[in-house]
């Protein structure tokens, strides 16, 4: 697809997903897509089924409008509303659409096309930004829940498997949110730092503890929890989306009790689970749990990659240790040397415009494409 000479692609992007680290992951391939074409525009559609969508896309600063669809199942947008005419009734474009093109656009991207891709046909992902004009009140909602603006934080996210929207899902990805405790302690008392938990209520409590701040009793708290993964020194996260928002705001992030390469940023660090053991008594390493998980995935339908991941949930593996949650803080605290308090603003993108984009889009191994650390 080559770009126009004067004026770049109009481009509308359907993120028909619900999870939120998929969500994000479609955001940053469309916004990838669009910042190959200078002078490009990019339209997204999505369900407004999940309480985080709405903010998340306002942190896509790629995005030019969006039209969010009602949550309800049986409403489907036709694909005729996009056939070039203009103030139809009953179309729910506005003004925005019409004067950019959307409705009839030069690139359509699916589901199939906003899948795990990564850092690949399209350079490195976009760098993400919270908006500007909702940096002081978060700012100032972080300083209300007790986090002191004059320290630096760590942000951390375990997941468990009781959130409303995943109850039960992937129970293999879960933690003991109590085998973190002596990591959090280390980094108020050893490093000097503070805590920002992030999550939902569902979370199960952690021992108040001076220096940390928990934002996951609080129901209305995501957008705080966003700024805060934006902001923070180092951002420490188990198998699940969140730890996707450190990816996008360039924040250097730790992946932790996990089966695969979940990061993507050079520098970013994994520590996989120790002493996998599968159905068939073969023993893995994590990183060689994550080569197969991304070799064989790539190579199997949707069908196949529910069987992969019950095979998955079949496994015995040993969680890491409180010990090697410590060093993986203590090198976060080394590698982030000279961030002494609060993140500013992420870097704005430089990178040229591409000439053309190849369809379909490489899947990307992110354990090959980056220079991630394996602990």
């Amino acid at each position: 697809m080559q770009h126009e000479a004067k004026r770049g692609p109009a481009i509308v992007a359907f993120l028909g997903t619900q999870a939120l680290g998929d969500f994000l992951v479609y955001h940053l391939i469309a916004a990838s897509i669009a910042r190959a074409f200078a002078g490009s525009r990019l339209a997204v559609i999505y369900r407004d089924d999940r309480p985080y969508k709405n903010f998340l896309t306002r942190i896509n600063p790629y995005v030019t409008t969006s039209l969010n669809l009602p949550a309800k199942g049986d409403f489907a947008f036709p694909l005729d509303w996009f056939d070039g005419r203009e103030n139809v009734p009953g179309r729910p474009f506005g003004s925005s659409w019409y004067e950019n093109g959307f409705h009839q656009p030069d690139l359509f991207l699916t589901p199939s096309i906003l899948g795990p891709h990564i850092g690949t046909s399209v350079g490195p992902p976009p760098i993400f930004r919270v908006p500007d004009d909702t940096v002081t009140p978060l700012g100032q909602a972080l300083k209300g829940y007790g986090l002191d603006e004059n320290r630096w934080f760590a942000c951390l996210h375990m997941r468990e498997q009781f959130y409303y929207w995943r109850h039960n899902i992937d129970r293999s990805r879960s933690v003991d949110p109590l085998s973190y405790v002596p990591m959090i302690e280390h980094i108020v008392r050893n490093q000097g730092g503070q805590v920002v938990r992030v999550g939902d209520p569902s979370m199960a409590p952690l021992p108040p503890m001076e220096g940390l701040i928990d934002l996951s009793a609080d129901p209305d708290s995501f957008a705080a929890e966003v700024f805060a993964a934006s902001r923070a020194r180092y951002y420490i996260g188990t198998e699940s989306g969140p730890v996707a928002l450190a990816c996008a705001f360039k924040v250097p992030a730790a992946y932790t009790n996990c089966c695969g390469a979940g990061v993507w940023n050079d520098g970013d660090v994994v520590l996989p689970r120790r002493n996998i053991r599968t159905p068939g008594k073969f023993e893995l390493t994590g990183r060689q749990m994550s080569e197969l998980m991304e070799g064989v995935g790539m190579l199997m339908g949707a069908t196949e990659m529910e069987g992969l991941r019950k095979w998955i949930g079949s496994t015995e593996m040993d969680a890491n240790t409180p010990d090697e949650l410590i060093a993986v803080a203590d090198h976060m605290y080394r590698v982030t040397n000279g961030c002494e308090g609060w993140r500013g603003d992420p870097p704005v993108d430089t990178l040229p415009a591409a000439k053309s984009v190849t369809f379909p889009l490489a899947l990307c191994e992110l354990a090959k494409t980056y220079d991630i650390a394996w602990m």
